[in-house]
C-alpha cells in the first residue's frame, strides 16, 4: 500500500468489547479478579477497518453502530483510529452489540 491514496469501505458487524486480562478462567459458576481491562471497538468489520487505516489506508465502516454510550466509546475509537463511519442506525439506542472477552 502507498499512503493514503488507496481506501476501502468494511461492511459488517461491529460491537464494543470489554476486553478482562486474567490469571487464569473462571471455574464453571466461579469468579476471578482481571488483571487488568479495557474497552474498545471490536466485530470483524471495524477491526478490519481500524487495521487498513493503521497500515495507511482510507478506511470507511459502514456499520450498525447506533446512539448510546456503547455506541459513543466506539465512535470515539473510530475516530482515534481515523476510520469514516457510515452508521446504519444512526438515532437508533442501544443496537450495538457489547462482547465480553477474557484474555488469559
Amino acid at each position: 500500500m502507498r499512503g493514503r491514496d488507496v481506501s476501502a469501505i468494511f461492511v459488517g458487524r461491529s460491537t464494543l468489547d470489554l476486553v478482562y486480562a486474567c490469571a487464569r478462567f473462571p471455574e464453571p459458576d466461579g469468579k476471578v479478579d482481571p488483571t487488568a481491562s479495557y474497552r474498545t471497538g471490536g466485530g470483524p468489520a471495524l477491526n478490519a477497518a481500524v487495521a487498513f487505516s493503521a497500515l495507511g489506508g482510507i478506511a470507511r465502516l459502514c456499520a450498525e453502530i447506533g446512539e448510546g454510550p456503547f455506541a459513543d466509546e466506539a465512535r470515539a475509537d473510530l475516530r482515534t483510529h481515523g476510520v469514516e463511519l457510515f452508521d446504519v442506525a444512526a438515532g437508533r439506542p442501544d443496537v450495538l452489540p457489547v462482547s465480553s472477552i477474557i484474555l488469559t
